[in-house]
């Protein structure tokens, strides 16, 4: 009785599901909460991972990591904002073991998620089991779900809708706390890495309170809420500048400057023929590919594993048409649900380019499956709304004759189905992968246990409405039946989206180690261990190898990024956001021709060791290194170029192109010439300009001294001769400065790609220190910010206080 009675409790009541999505999220991932497993799939093995592992080391050090020389020749760490060096949750990396914190901070996130759509069902008025079901709607669907591989996508998503939610609060009462809330989200949100999130965030939260205010019927008020929003957005964005300055400084210089290529923006839309699998779960666990998820559609992996709602959502959307109280918010959220599916098309409608070439800003977006965004986050609410229509406690006679006549249709959908068996190998060819293709009968199994538990869910949803409605069962039970039905399918259907493998697979050191000197390519030379030819991507794939046994491949021979846990300089890792123009060493590579120049470009980034899946034309440029059972083949370059060594001369060009033609050309030698670039200059622009300095005496050799992250040192052994030039095959950017011998001396871009610096005789000792004005400012702004805040705050709550006592 006792129990019985406190679960009747109100507050109990409101509780009760914030702690049942949080055990079902807990239980969902009990590998990873249980750190039996570390994720693995798609982008985690090789650059969430090794990114956060190197914040790790560096938090744990007490270090604010401004820059990181494991990405390419070097790159700014702190401003790529998927780093998250200030997000708060981040932290926790500076206090617990490094796997503990990872696996922890997925969880966390996942959770936040749900909990943060439950109390905005919440505050919009929805029941605690209504509420309950949209936000299980959005934590387990499809959208969600998929985001646990892409570590600062789900962070972004997750306070999605704790934004709307904190929006909501302050227009109910407009109070310091309330607003505290709302920056605290709102900066959580822009640190979490993911901007693209960030936006949509902050348009979900627009149509919401304009929702509200509509419904309200009054804009009295309007002006003063303007006024708080404006002045927390001031305060937000005072808080991040710390971020933001940085973040624009690397925009400036990389590709995204100018924008994205169309291209780029328009790569991973969504094919029309997956959006059957809005009703359908679309991927299957492939026995032979044990470390990630086959589509059923599709010869490639989609930005999004999954884009399920639910079996049982067109019941749920059904019902909230019915909604007599929520018809303007359910038609405004269809709308927008169904254009969001129309921008995800991408390419396969007209409407993303028409947006892409009129709507300013569009182009600075990846992915078109990104903006599916609205999709889940309408589908949440539309859900929640039509629960809260289907459990008010009046039992209509169309609610059963639908859901009847839903679960008939599905059933004949079944049956056709199991029909069509020809027809669906036609359309297999078309557009399945290539085990559905060479096995259509293991495929064809997986689309019909699908399409039947379809049909059997939305029988047993019907069963459930006819029994409620007979009264056999009371609307507690039947709500509570109904809500673990919503969220068994959902669990089912994604429990294997993100697979996980055991600590060891990351701990263990690459096998790759064993044949490369480590001390040489964490100090003097590059490793690169990606193919560089025309056609190939920067992942080694072998066609008919398991998912599995390729993944532990690319772990062993230091996949692009995994040198940042070992501490190697990794010529070909890659980051999010990329130096632009010709400065980007990848796009160049695929733009050469002949293998000569390619090998050329290799050593002038300091590459001596470089592994390849395929085996290389290498007779005239390296030697081949026996590997043993190590799959692949491994070549030490001939004659590498050491990462500080000092040329003879100097030559000027105009340009970025004069510059790189130059210094691919057959008679260039980087050892005894660098190619510099002054736009001031005039000339030819394939040749050469006349030399800038005589050259001297034999140059004097270089030794790096010391290399850290934001500081290398150079000594110079021996004499040096006037006109001579130290060059260090280190990325140029704004921020590093050099002093010779203690004295400052300007830095030019050497070889397009990197730094370098003139020498006079005497010269014995530079010195490169990085330092982020952008960052320095960017810390004044917001500790400013953060001080004249909590000041307001504090009197704000003493009034709050003086006010209670004099009551």
């Amino acid at each position: 009785m006792r129990l019985s009675g406190a679960l009747q409790q109100p507050k109990v009541q409101a509780i009760l599901p914030a702690v049942v999505l949080t055990l079902a999220g807990s239980a969902y991932l009990w590998e990873v909460l249980s750190l039996a497993g570390i994720p693995v799939a798609r982008d985690m093995q090789m650059f969430f991972v090794p990114q956060k592992h190197l914040l790790a080391e560096a938090l744990r050090s007490g270090s604010v990591p401004l820059w990181t020389p494991y990405i390419g020749t070097g790159s700014p760490f702190l401003a790529n904002v998927q780093s998250g060096v200030f997000y708060p949750p981040h932290w926790l990396y500076a206090v617990l073991p490094f796997y503990s914190a990872f696996n922890l901070l997925i969880v966390f996130h996942f959770v936040l998620g749900g909990l943060f759509a439950y109390l905005l069902c919440r505050r919009l008025g929805m029941g605690t089991v209504a509420a309950y079901v949209g936000a299980a709607g959005w934590m387990f669907g499809g959208y969600f779900a998929s985001l646990l591989n892409l570590v600062n996508a789900l962070q972004g998503a997750a306070w999605a809708p704790g934004l709307a939610w904190a929006a909501l609060r302050l227009l109910e009462e407009r109070s310091h706390r309330r607003a505290g809330a709302l920056i605290v989200i709102a900066a959580c949100a822009i640190l979490a890495g993911e901007p693209q999130s960030f936006v949509f965030a902050c348009l979900a939260t627009g149509v919401v309170l304009t929702l509200a205010w509509v419904r309200r019927g009054s804009w009295e008020g309007l002006p003063a809420y303007g006024g708080w929003l404006a002045a927390s957005g001031i305060a937000v964005v005072g808080l991040v500048t710390i971020q933001l300055l940085p973040t624009l400084e690397l925009l400036d210089v990389s590709g995204r400057s100018g924008g994205l290529t169309y291209g780029e923006a328009a790569a991973f839309d969504l094919h029309p023929a997956r959006t059957i699998h809005f009703l359908i779960p679309p991927d299957y666990r492939d026995p032979d590919y044990a470390f990630g998820v086959r589509n059923v559609i599709g010869r490639g992996d989609p930005w999004l594993f999954s884009v399920y709602l639910g079996a049982l959502f067109p019941l749920l959307a059904y019902f909230a048409a019915r909604n007599r109280n929520r018809r303007r918010e359910v038609v405004t959220w269809a709308v927008i649900a169904v254009a969001s599916v129309v921008i995800a098309l991408g390419e396969n409608t007209p409407v993303f380019p028409w947006l892409f070439e009129n709507v300013p800003g569009f182009g600075s977006f990846r992915f078109p499956e990104k903006y599916l965004f609205g999709t889940a986050f309408g589908a949440m609410l539309i859900g929640g709304w039509g629960a809260e229509r289907l459990l008010d406690g009046e039992r209509r006679r169309g609610d059963l004759v639908f859901a009847s006549s839903y679960a008939l249709i599905a059933l004949i959908g079944y049956g056709a189905f199991r029909a069509s068996r020809e027809p669906l190998r036609r359309f297999a060819a078309g557009f399945g992968n290539d085990r559905m293709m060479s096995d259509f009968g293991f495929a064809y199994g997986v689309w019909s246990q699908n399409v039947l538990k379809l049909a059997l869910l939305a029988l047993l949803a019907a069963v459930l409405i006819w029994l409620w409605r007979r009264k056999t069962l009371t609307t507690p039970v039947f709500a509570a039946l109904f809500a673990a039905l919503v969220t068994a399918d959902l669990v089912v259907a994604h429990r294997t989206l993100n697979p996980v493998v055991e600590r060891s697979f990351y701990e263990s050191e690459p096998l790759l180690f064993r044949h490369v000197p480590l001390e040489e390519v964490r100090r003097d030379y590059r490793l690169r261990t990606s193919r560089f030819d025309s056609i190939a991507g920067s992942v080694p794939v072998i066609r008919g190898v398991p998912l599995e046994a390729q993944k532990w491949l690319w772990q062993q021979i230091s996949a692009p990024n995994v040198g940042q846990t070992w501490g190697v300089l990794q010529q070909d890792a890659w980051d999010a956001i990329k130096l632009g123009g010709f400065r980007d060493e990848q796009q160049l590579q695929r733009a050469i021709p002949d293998a000569a120049r390619r090998w050329a470009l290799l050593r002038l980034h300091s590459v001596k060791y470089v592994h390849s899946i395929l085996r290389l034309d290498h007779e005239d440029f390296a030697r081949q290194i026996p590997l043993d059972t190590l799959s692949g083949h491994l070549y030490e370059l001939h004659r590498p170029l050491p990462r500080a060594y000092v040329a003879e001369r100097a030559e000027w060009y105009p340009d970025e192109v004069a510059v790189i033609n130059r210094v691919l050309s057959s008679d260039f030698d980087p050892t005894r010439t660098v190619a510099l670039m002054d736009s001031s200059v005039a000339g030819s622009r394939d040749e050469p300009i006349a030399a800038a300095d005589e050259a001297g005496p034999s140059p004097a050799g270089a030794s790096i001294s010391r290399s850290e992250a934001h500081e290398v040192t150079v000594r110079l052994d021996g004499p040096v001769g006037s006109g001579s030039w130290l060059v260090l095959t280190d990325s140029y950017y704004p921020g590093w400065t050099a002093r010779v011998d203690g004295r400052p001396r300007p830095i030019e871009i050497a070889n397009m790609f990197f730094r370098a610096v003139r020498l006079e005789p005497g010269d014995r000792e530079v010195a490169f220190t990085y330092r982020s004005v952008a960052f320095e400012r960017g810390r004044q702004i917001s500790i400013a910010t953060l001080a004249v805040v909590a000041v307001l705050f504090g009197i704000a709550e003493a009034r709050v206080r003086r006010r209670r006592r004099s009551v």
